[in-house]
C-alpha cells in the first residue's frame, strides 16, 4: 500500500471559511473515490512549525494514486478552490508494508 502525504501553505488571502470549505469538499471528495482506502484531511494543529494544511491518503497501488489524484473529482475541487488558496505545496508518497499501522 501507498501512503501519500500533501502539505500546504496558504496565501495570505485564504480565509478560515474557505479551509472549512475546503475541509468539506475533500471529505466529500474522498468518499467517491473507491481507489481511497483511508483519507484524513485538515488544518495543522500547529504544534511546530509547518504547513497549514496536510492531506494523508492510503492507496493499495501506484494505479490506485492515480485514480485519487487523475479523478475528475479531485480535479474540480483543485479547480474551485485549492488552486487559488496554494503558496506552496509538498507531497511525498511512503510505502505502507502489510500489517502495519498508522
Amino acid at each position: 500500500m501507498i501512503l501519500h502525504l500533501a502539505t500546504f501553505v496558504w496565501n495570505d488571502d485564504v480565509t478560515a471559511a474557505d479551509v472549512a470549505d475546503l475541509t468539506a469538499q475533500l471529505t466529500e471528495m474522498a468518499a467517491g473515490i473507491p481507489a481511497l482506502r483511508s483519507y484524513r484531511c485538515g488544518e495543522s494543529l500547529r504544534l511546530r512549525p509547518g504547513a497549514d494544511f496536510g492531506v494523508a491518503a492510503i492507496v493499495d497501488d501506484e494505479a490506485g494514486l492515480s485514480a485519487y489524484l487523475d479523478s475528475d473529482a479531485h480535479k474540480a475541487v483543485y479547480a474551485a478552490l485549492l488552486g487559488r488558496m496554494i503558496a506552496q505545496r509538498g507531497a511525498v508518497q511512503l510505502e505502507v508494508p502489510a500489517g502495519a499501522t498508522l
